[in-house]
């Protein structure tokens, strides 16, 4: 928040206080970086924390992301007489008096931030401007499902996030180069899911009246594990069709012995 003359004169010149009281003076969160300029590029990253079972029924997963944003803003680059380190690490309460991009995953059903014990926010303020946010999430985002091929089939469950408010001549996503998605020793009961198997791509979308949207989606090939069937399904009806032929192999006057097989 904007604090008076008198207030800054209280604290030390180079200070990180002061500094952060400085760049948040004239500050007007409402109004993108490069206003009437280029557009902001974001970058996107994200770490899985968990990947949950695929539902059949609702067609949907479940995922625990850190999600992380990239930006530069150059209202907020660090002033030449700063002698401190290059980076800063804010506290989360100083991340609504900055201008943030509008991303929402455009397949979502269900969403939650965490604050145990506080918000699960990180900020970052570099010296040349840079802007790096992470938060965690819960969501459970929609994944239609071809089960023609079932139990022996592959989804592909995608992830799309997508500006709400501003097009393309504002706002573009892309993703962070590297390493965007990472994830690391997940496991599910009924299928396997590989980080080579991790494919990125962009869903820029149009709609009528309003213009085009950045959108980056990365897709998740599911194949599902068919030994999980083998065993809990195959092997028990295989078993229970060979004991019923064994009831042809007995006398037929032991009418004792063939009525429990039959």
């Amino acid at each position: 928040s904007q604090q008076s003359a008198e207030d800054l004169a209280r604290v030390p010149v180079n200070s990180t206080s002061n500094i952060l009281n400085r760049l948040l003076l004239s500050y007007d969160p409402r109004i993108r970086p490069n206003f009437k300029g280029i557009p902001v590029d974001v970058a996107v990253n994200i770490f899985i924390n968990s990947f949950g079972s695929i539902q059949e029924t609702t067609m949907d997963y479940r995922v625990n992301i850190f999600l992380r944003q990239k930006w530069n803003d150059p209202r907020l680059k660090l002033p030449n007489d700063w002698r401190g380190s290059d980076t800063l690490t804010v506290d989360p309460t100083m991340f609504k008096c900055l201008w943030k991009p509008d991303l929402f995953f455009a397949n979502e059903k269900n969403a939650n931030f965490h604050d145990v014990t506080q918000e699960n926010i990180l900020l970052f303020i570099f010296r040349d401007g840079d802007v790096l946010v992470s938060m965690r999430l819960s969501i459970t985002l929609s994944c239609p499902l071809d089960l023609t091929l079932f139990p022996m089939d592959t989804q592909r469950c995608k992830m799309q996030l997508e500006s709400f408010g501003y097009t393309t001549d504002d706002l573009r996503f892309i993703w962070q180069s590297g390493d965007p998605v990472q994830l690391e020793k997940i496991a599910l009961p009924q299928f396997d899911i590989k980080k080579e198997d991790i494919e990125y791509g962009n869903c820029t979308k149009y709609y009528k009246g309003t213009g085009y949207y950045t959108c980056v989606e990365v897709i998740f090939t599911l194949r599902r594990q068919v030994g999980f069937y083998m065993m809990g399904v195959y092997a028990p009806t295989l078993l229970i069709v060979v004991l019923s032929w064994l009831s042809f192999w007995i006398n037929p006057d032991a009418s004792a012995a063939r009525v429990p097989l039959g």
